[in-house]
């Protein structure tokens, strides 16, 4: 299959993930604007999920501290790049 036809929606990967026998860590900030952090709540009830939603943490999982807005996005991202993980 071509890669570029070939796309998976959400409930495909709730499918592959709840199907899936490992442990798994979701992780999604509240600060993220790339993702919706509410989508885990669609796998949180799967016994080998464990999910975290850190608030104010963006898609770096770096811990914002200013108007989280996509139009500053990436001076954002460039900012906060040397800042350590979320703890």
């Amino acid at each position: 299959m071509d890669a570029r036809t070939c796309a998976l929606t959400d409930e495909d990967y709730i499918k592959m993930i709840e199907e899936y026998n490992g442990k798994v860590l979701a992780i999604t900030g509240q600060a993220d604007l790339q993702a919706d952090y509410t989508y885990l709540d669609k796998i949180a009830e799967f016994e080998n999920i464990t999910t975290y939603i850190p608030a104010k943490v963006n898609h770096m999982l770096k811990e914002i501290d200013d108007n989280n807005s996509v139009l500053n996005l990436q001076k954002q991202y460039k900012r906060l790049a040397k800042n350590p993980m979320h703890e």
